[in-house]
């Protein structure tokens, strides 16, 4: 039987639990979690034992590598962990017996990720989203200082994690900043942490912008540990973009790529024909924060995207190459143009991977992951074995599921709602809105897959020359709100696909 991974997510968002799994199918590895009962929601904790409890099962039936969210062991997730409620004395005694792990199973693999908290707090009203606003303009010094205690006690907890990533008790550490501008007053904290990573080398501890996509990050990495040579990806951008602050982001959005890359295991190259993969970032100075703008009651700007970015994509992929394409045009939600170029230019699934959601450095963990576990799945597998096969199919799936995602529901579903809710903050999930979501995704979706895939099956990355028909007509989806909020959406879509010969 296969080796099997555990993961232990930063909570049960969609991003920390659905992704991660749902990629791992394209490199075909398996990955087991906590069901989402004892995973928490926005307002309740994980259950801390019950998900220790699962982890320790999943060891005891032979898993032997394991990729864990500390925040989750320590505080029940990441909301919990932007809240003092738990001692220090308490997170230490939660993470204690992961330092053990490595004595009673000599031969696990621990990939463990935390979160250095973001400087405002969790938006979950619109009394809270108030306070959100005003403290990301950093207006709320009041809201600051009563948050140092748990500020304090996360600093603790994750210089110890680096200590212990240093002393070989963790395979690899990353530590991710949250949502944490420039100019925040938290740098000198932020600072420290990053001088210990350093010291505790590149191979063991790391510091990079981002959370949500870490555990993908992490993923990558454990599967391209046993690689017989490291990735190589090359980042085809200007250096003008690669030099980009991103909104909420505190630095260069090539110097986080660069990080990423790193971090799941991967080297870059100097030139695509050098390279296993290319990336290609596509980023927007001033990018509009589309989730903002649907609170507001507005719609998404009309964007353009240039076309020589079109022609370059084109050209990377009908030379054979593994493509990735970061959609970072805009924040919390895909670039209409570009989704729409791309599907229109029948390229959108000759991509090894595309992300546009959430942040920038969010869309760009989840591409430099899948691009990774697109190739690495495709190596030394005959084109159009079944095995083959599979993984593509999977790997069509997870882009259909960005498609069904980044594009329809954060673009389209999610701002109709909102203009149909008087408070969109404070909205009450009734089986009225869950019933319009679901039919604004059915009829969205439907259209989309239709435009896809008009005409002749369309080329996917496979490794090699195939392509891939679906079934639009029977196309099915069900759609919720996970945390009772507009932000985010779990969406289950099944779509009849099938490799044909390209």
């Amino acid at each position: 039987m296969a080796e099997r991974t555990f993961l232990v997510p930063l909570d049960s968002r969609p991003a920390n639990t659905d992704m991660p799994e749902r990629m791992s199918a394209s490199a075909g590895i398996a990955v087991d979690r906590p069901p989402l009962s004892v995973l928490g929601s926005l307002r309740r904790p994980a259950d801390i034992p019950a998900v220790r409890g699962r982890l320790e099962e999943a060891l005891r039936a032979g898993a032997r590598r394991v990729i864990i969210s500390t925040d989750m062991l320590a505080y029940g997730g990441l909301v919990a962990s932007r809240s003092p409620a738990t001692s220090l004395r308490e997170a230490e005694r939660n993470l204690s017996f992961v330092k053990k792990l490595k004595k009673k199973y000599p031969d696990l693999e621990i990939y463990a990720f935390g979160v250095i908290p973001r400087d405002a707090t969790t938006a979950a009203d619109s009394e809270s989203f108030k306070r959100w606003s005003e403290q990301m303009r950093g207006a709320d010094t009041k809201a600051a200082a009563a948050a140092r205690p748990g500020r304090e006690r996360n600093f603790k907890i994750n210089a110890t994690l680096i200590e212990w990533a240093a002393e070989g008790a963790l395979d690899f550490f990353a530590l991710g900043k949250e949502d944490t501008a420039a100019g925040n007053p938290n740098a000198a904290e932020i600072e420290a942490l990053e001088t210990a990573a350093r010291a505790a080398g590149s191979d063991r501890a790391a510091v990079l912008t981002g959370a949500d996509e870490l555990a993908q990050i992490m993923l990558a990495r454990c599967f391209l540990r046993r690689a017989r040579a490291p990735l190589k990806f090359f980042i085809d951008c200007s250096r003008r973009d690669m030099e980009v602050i991103p909104l909420y982001e505190p630095g260069p959005f090539g110097e986080n790529i660069r990080m990423q890359i790193m971090c799941a295991g991967g080297v870059e190259a100097d030139s695509a024909a050098d390279a296993d993969a290319v990336l290609l970032p596509a980023v927007s100075r001033g990018a509009e924060d589309l989730f903002l703008a649907q609170l507001r009651g507005g719609r998404a700007i009309p964007d353009e995207v240039p076309q020589a970015l079109i022609e370059k994509i084109g050209r990377h992929a009908r030379a054979g190459r593994a493509v990735g394409v970061i959609d970072a045009l805009r924040v919390n939600g895909s670039s209409p143009a570009l989704v729409e170029a791309l599907l229109n230019k029948k390229l959108f699934f000759r991509l090894a991977g595309y992300a546009g959601w959430n942040t920038a450095s969010n869309s760009s963990g989840t591409v430099v992951a899948q691009t990774a576990l697109a190739v690495a799945g495709a190596r030394d597998i005959p084109i159009g074995s079944a095995r083959a096969n599979s993984r593509a199919v999977s790997r069509a799936g997870f882009m259909l599921d960005r498609l069904a995602d980044d594009y329809v529901y954060s673009v389209f579903a999610r701002g109709e709602l909102a203009r149909r809710l008087e408070s969109p903050m404070d909205m009450k999930y009734t089986e009225e809105v869950r019933r319009a979501l679901n039919e604004i995704m059915e009829s969205r979706v439907r259209k989309t897959l239709e435009r896809a895939f008009a005409g002749d099956p369309v080329k996917v990355f496979a490794g090699g020359p195939r392509a891939l028909a679906a079934d639009a007509q029977t196309a099915r989806i069900h759609a919720c709100l996970p945390w009772k909020r507009l932000f985010e959406a779990r969406i289950d879509l099944d779509v009849k696909l099938k490799m044909v010969d390209g």
